[in-house]
């Protein structure tokens, strides 16, 4: 099986205030963080050794415990070296083809046709249908990527939008750039010289985390389909008593008073809800306090309570 690496050694600029206090890879969603999410989903689909880079609060992300069922290396920079750069660093550990996950991409694909053997290219997005000609790349009758970054190589017959998973091949890996982007540096001038990147389906949801909308729109789409069933005790799903049904999940040790209702939040482990009124499309991070009413809104364990326009 090939082997896989994790992006995470962003800043998470667009994020703030959220990765002030964690890396972005490490903000929870759901009942754990969305690198837990990642990692359990490569497991299932038999990548078990995973690489990760780390370089914003490093050593909060290294010092993190992630599942029993991956093994995970941390590739740590002491500058940041972008995302090509940054896999380059860690191609000690990588074996062509490698997978190449964006570590702020929530998304369940079937990696299958993603991985499979690549021929003659250079690599191969995941890509999903864009809702319009203006997709992020235009693919040509074949699949393969003749638009990227307002460069053209070849006839576009229709456009997609890059989901921020990839494999690489052996090749790719070994002309990686020391530092540089992973399209800008590295994916634009092999497409110049007459590289192929091919591309490869995704029909299901996914959602970039890198910003405070994304971030709860990842949480609400983890409530719709990723939650855990109830199991009875004093945390998982309960009920609000609103129109839409009222989904909701509770951390273990969390206390909601008597006078909130919960409509599609997330209530972290050892949270504190109180006031009178209704919590609505709100994600609480663990230890966090928060007084409804309050809609659409982040709130983190040091008061910040960030507004999330929808």
């Amino acid at each position: 099986m090939a082997t896989a690496m994790v992006l995470a050694a962003g800043r998470g600029t667009r994020l703030r205030p959220l990765s002030d206090l964690l890396p972005k890879p490490l903000v929870p969603v759901g009942d754990r963080p969305l690198l837990a999410h990642v990692l359990e989903h490569l497991a299932s689909q038999g990548h078990t050794s995973v690489v990760a880079n780390a370089y914003h609060l490093a050593r909060r992300a290294c010092s993190w415990e992630p599942p029993k069922s991956v093994e995970l290396r941390w590739s740590v920079e002491s500058e940041l070296l972008g995302s090509a750069g940054g896999v380059a660093q860690a191609r000690q550990w990588l074996l062509g083809p490698a997978l190449i996950w964006n570590g702020d991409i929530f998304a369940e694909p079937n990696l299958e046709s993603l991985m499979r053997p690549l021929g003659g290219s250079v690599g191969r997005l995941l890509v999903a249908d864009a809702d319009s000609d203006c997709g992020t790349v235009g693919l040509d009758s074949a699949g393969n990527v003749v638009r990227l970054r307002g460069e053209r190589f070849g006839i576009e017959v229709r456009s997609a939008d890059y989901v921020g998973i990839q494999v690489l091949s052996a090749e790719g890996l070994a002309r990686l750039p020391a530092r540089g982007c992973l399209f800008g540096d590295f994916a634009l001038p092999l497409l110049r010289a007459g590289a192929r990147f091919e591309t490869a389906r995704h029909d299901g949801p996914w959602i970039d985390v890198g910003s405070p909308r994304g971030y709860l729109d990842a949480n609400l789409r983890w409530l719709d389909g990723f939650a855990p069933p109830d199991d009875g005790g004093g945390h998982g799903l309960v009920r609000g008593g609103r129109s839409d049904g009222g989904r909701a999940w509770v951390g273990e040790g969390a206390i909601v008073e008597p006078g909130v209702t919960l409509e599609r939040s997330v209530v972290g482990a050892g949270a504190t809800i109180d006031g009178t009124g209704d919590l609505v499309h709100c994600v609480v991070w663990p230890g966090a306090q928060a007084r409804a009413p309050l809609r659409d809104a982040v709130v983190l364990p040091d008061g910040q309570v960030v507004s999330v326009s929808r």
